[in-house]
């Protein structure tokens, strides 16, 4: 039972009261005010973590569909440079296969400078210092359901509640 205040004027003098009995660090904070924060902490990490994983994830892709359009683009200037030398293609055609391979190029370089980023989030994610050289790969251990069923079974043991935390 606590104590009855009737207006905010006794409310605030009687907190100060126990302020000045108790001080700032003998505050009681309810328990359901602790577990509510230790399960909003646990959520940022786990978001942070999974964003992380995806950007690097995304990032890796990214990188290696660049580089197969590179590839292509090499591959498309060497065919109009012998279209050109055969006669068969006119100059502009080579200079624009040209530019379209510096483009390509520049694309793979924007694409490894994001994933190196993305590195460093999951990398910050993670609990390291850095992030050169984290690689993620794409596996996913749930099964596919094809019929509704038990979903809470088939979701992750960290989302389950584990009841009081902090006591």
């Amino acid at each position: 039972a606590g104590v009855h205040v009737r207006t905010f004027r006794q409310w605030l003098s009687t907190g100060r009261a126990w302020m000045e009995d108790h001080g700032p660090d003998e505050i009681p904070i309810p328990e359901a005010v602790v577990v509510a924060r230790v399960e909003k902490a646990m959520a940022q990490v786990g978001y942070d973590l999974r964003s992380a994983y995806i950007a690097v994830m995304y990032a890796q892709e990214l990188v290696a569909l660049q580089k197969r359009v590179a590839a292509r683009q090499k591959e498309n200037v060497r065919l109009v440079s012998l279209r050109f030398q055969g006669g068969r293609e006119n100059k502009g055609s080579v200079l624009r296969s040209q530019a379209a391979l510096r483009q390509s190029d520049a694309e793979i370089q924007q694409a490894l400078g994001f994933l190196r980023t993305s590195q460093t989030q999951l990398a910050k994610a993670l609990g390291r210092l850095r992030g050169d050289g984290l690689t993620v790969e794409a596996k996913f251990l749930l099964p596919i359901v094809k019929e509704p069923g038990d979903w809470a079974a088939l979701a992750p043991p960290w989302s389950k509640p584990a009841g009081c935390l902090v006591r």
